[in-house]
């Protein structure tokens, strides 16, 4: 009897783990998906703020705005 306990404990341990596994897989997944929507934010931030720096540049070197 005592096998058979130790299975049934150990095969509950199994289903665990393979919840655990999946909740773990599914935050990872998640958070890719966060960190990639943060990338994509810095650089269309970081686009604009050349574009920015460009037509500043272009302003100051235009005989019209001095």
């Amino acid at each position: 009897m005592s096998g058979e306990h130790e299975l049934e404990v150990l095969r509950a341990q199994v289903n665990e783990l393979k919840f655990a596994l999946q909740w773990e897989r599914t935050q990872k997944e998640r958070l890719l998906e966060e960190q990639s929507g943060f990338r994509r934010e810095i650089k269309r931030l970081h686009d604009r703020v050349g574009d920015l720096e460009l037509q500043s540049t272009e302003k100051s070197h235009d005989p019209a705005h001095t």
